[in-house]
């Protein structure tokens, strides 16, 4: 097995003296799945499988890729092999960072890779990170292994995306809806008259002795007689998908009507939100501005400086969510999209659902007029992102290049690369300032 050591020095710049601070650590069962979904990619891409295709893959050697990167966090994360995904910043912000190069400096947060003490030991291998005074100050709690990538900024840059995994409607037919990150099953929709859900099988990083990766298998089909016309289906989370209808405005109050297909009996029922008066976007860009999930609808406003969290329990309970303005380069690029621990990727931005924080994805998003994630968009004419599905070690992208849904949609996969590859909780949380200088060595080691 490999065992896991973090040491942290502490150096005062003024007085010289050090403190040091060493803890062991545990490993997630994250590294196995990242070099497995790596090892898919690898296979069905082996002509352009090492080279910077959207940074798809992660950078090999292992000790640059998989586990190239470390987050440092202000509180503690459950010690568990499985409890792999990266804590909400709104409930555990992460107070610094480091990749396998070095930070230019402008991150406060991002230190660099000490590359004359990284080196290969008898048994394993010792990377170091340096920090200046002026980053990573705050007290540390929990430091992890990440990629990589992932050490890159609190978030990766999800707009660097490198496969089209699937062309809608010829390789899948029918338009996504959910997908259970459980078992690999992609669930679509299409209509003509009646309903058809299908429910594909993608074979990606439990792969089976005949299994061939990045493919679709289809394991059930369902014609439903008689539902009623359904339009930009989308997943709640619960035991329904919905679809916008309509929004007016009359007096001081907001309406927003939608549909709700039952999962198991596809029942079709209208339902009305009623709200006081909001400024919401024009009824087209709502149905991709509109999300229902977990027991909230969530509304962008017209100004795309706020989002409203509406509790489908209680109208009444409405919580604003600030985020920077969308600049009018892409004004197009509308979506809400739930992720995993609270957070909304919204406007190139992912934002922490209740309000406690959001990152810019792309620094340039405000005046790029085609930076829409990198995709092949004319973000003028209304490129689109339909859909984000969470898989275990990924997530599934359901896009368009322009022009509504008439246009080819695709769905895209990227591996998330902010996966924790190690827990290691501090014995005693450590506090850095900008008088101190601080150095952290990870030392993987094989035990018997």
């Amino acid at each position: 097995m490999i065992k896991g050591k973090t040491t942290i020095e502490l150096t005062d710049v003024n007085t010289g003296k050090v403190e040091r601070f060493e803890d062991e650590n545990i490993l997630t069962n994250a590294i196995e799945l990242y070099i497995n979904l790596a090892a898919a990619w690898c296979s069905k891409n082996s002509s352009t499988a090492f080279g910077n295709q959207g940074k798809i893959i992660p950078k090999f050697p292992i000790s640059d890729g998989i586990i190239g990167g470390i987050k440092l966090f202000q509180n503690t994360i459950e010690e568990n092999a499985n409890n792999y995904v990266m804590p909400n910043i709104g409930t555990n912000p992460a107070v610094g960072y480091a990749s396998y190069d070095a930070s230019d400096g402008s991150d406060t947060m991002r230190g660099s890779r000490n590359i004359s003490e990284t080196t290969e030991l008898e048994n394993g291998m010792q990377i170091v990170w340096d920090f200046a005074t002026s980053e990573a100050n705050g007290t540390i709690s929990c430091v992890c292994l990440t990629s990589g990538t992932g050490g890159s900024a609190w978030h990766t840059n999800i707009y660097n995306i490198g496969n089209i995994l699937a062309t809608i409607d010829t390789t899948i037919l029918g338009y996504p809806v959910s997908f259970d990150k459980e078992t690999n099953i992609l669930t679509t929709m299409s209509k003509s008259g009646t309903l058809t859900i299908r429910k594909y099988k993608l074979e990606l990083s439990n792969l089976s002795l005949n299994a061939i990766p990045y493919t679709f298998n289809l394991v059930d089909e369902q014609v439903i007689e008689g539902t009623t016309s359904l339009f930009y289906v989308r997943d709640s989370g619960m035991d329904f998908w919905y679809t916008f209808e309509s929004s007016s405005i009359t007096g001081t109050k907001t309406e927003i009507k939608f549909k709700k297909l039952n999962k198991t009996t596809f029942e079709v029922s209208d339902v009305t939100l009623s709200l006081p008066s909001i400024e919401l976007y024009s009824s087209f860009a709502m149905h991709l501005d509109f999300a229902i999930w977990n027991g909230y609808a969530y509304l962008q406003a017209k100004s795309r400086d706020k989002i409203y969290k509406i509790d489908l329990s209680n109208s009444s309970n409405i919580t604003t969510i600030e985020i920077p303005a969308c600049g009018t380069a892409n004004a197009n690029n509308y979506h809400i999209c739930p992720l995993d621990n609270n957070l909304l990727l919204c406007n190139g931005m992912i934002v922490d659902n209740n309000g406690g924080g959001y990152v810019v994805i792309d620094p340039d998003f405000n005046t790029g007029a085609n930076k829409f994630y990198e995709f092949p968009a004319d973000s003028y004419n209304g490129a689109a992102l339909f859909n984000c599905f969470n898989g275990d070690g990924f997530k599934l992208y359901d896009t368009c290049n322009k022009g509504g849904n008439t246009s080819p949609r695709y769905l895209y996969i990227e591996l998330d690369h902010t996966m924790l590859m190690s827990i290691n909780n501090l014995e005693t949380p450590v506090t850095k300032t900008a008088d101190k200088t601080m150095k952290i060595t990870y030392t993987l080691t094989y035990t018997n």
